[in-house]
């Protein structure tokens, strides 16, 4: 599951999806915008799909979020009851740069151009799979007008006991590790996401074979951090488009301690002693 997991994890920090491997810069700053349906629509009288995109994020409290330089929080995931990571991760609002300390004294580092772990001694397990997927978990909400991707409306489906809003979040070729992936995102009534069915082509796995084996994080007991949104439980699933949430949870992820900061540009440079992961 684990590395059926990430998503194009590469952030777009990396973004997704990690864009060409250089920071990524808000929507607000110029982000290239999503492309929309003919006619600006996606129908004879219906809002744009930018629209779309940005009542999501408004619902998100997007514009807040990115007011704060950089967000920390512990992230606990466990996966068939078994501890699969901890760390505190703290991260530009922009998903441009990411540190993560471990409680094994470890550190994962994105300076905004290259992933380092740190020191030399510590294990290579997954790490840059840890680097990139949890974080864009984390700031999906935030990236759906990203450069190169395009948002899809679905109309209403269901899932989870309720009809939902859903679109599919797709990318355009040549964007981060994984363009391949892609991510279906059902909404709650208040436009913010409940859940993301989503594919992993990491690893130079093929869609077709990514599609076999496709999962879905649910979001849930949200929280107010400085008046921004943010989910503190995510529940993943076995998923299939016919059927939705297949079986009880086979992961899950708690989120606590977390707050907006305005850390030293020293946690995003080059560890003394560390690995260059690629």
């Amino acid at each position: 599951m684990y590395k059926s997991l990430i998503i194009l994890a590469i952030l777009a920090f990396v973004s997704c999806k990690e864009q060409s491997k250089n920071s990524i810069s808000p929507a607000e700053n110029g982000e290239k915008r999503m492309p929309v349906e003919a006619n600006n629509g996606n129908g004879a009288g219906a809002p744009s799909l930018e629209e779309d995109g940005k009542n999501i994020a408004s619902a998100h409290h997007k514009s807040e979020f990115l007011e704060h330089p950089a967000i920390a929080f512990d992230l606990d995931l466990n996966f068939n009851g078994k501890d699969r990571f901890d760390a505190r991760i703290t991260m530009l609002t922009n998903s441009a740069k990411i540190h993560m300390d471990k409680p094994d004294g470890s550190s994962l580092v994105f300076t905004g151009e290259n992933a380092y772990l740190s020191p030399k001694t510590a294990i290579n397990e997954d790490a840059r799979f840890n680097m990139f997927s949890w974080p864009y978990f984390f700031s999906l909400p935030y990236k759906l007008n990203d450069q190169g991707t395009n948002l899809r409306a679905m109309g209403k489906i269901q899932l989870d006991g309720e009809e939902r809003e859903a679109y599919k979040l797709t990318f355009a070729s040549g964007t981060g590790d994984t363009p391949d992936d892609w991510y279906i995102i059902y909404l709650n009534k208040n436009h913010t996401i409940h859940a993301a069915a989503y594919i992993v082509t990491f690893g130079g796995k093929e869609q077709t074979t990514a599609e076999e084996n496709p999962h879905c994080i649910v979001y849930s007991d949200y929280k107010e951090v400085q008046g921004v949104p943010i989910a503190t439980t995510w529940k993943f699933y076995n998923w299939s488009e016919a059927e939705g949430l297949n079986g009880e949870p086979i992961g899950e992820g708690t989120l606590t301690n977390i707050n907006f900061t305005d850390p030293s540009p020293n946690l995003f440079t080059e560890p003394g002693s560390a690995t260059l992961i690629e």
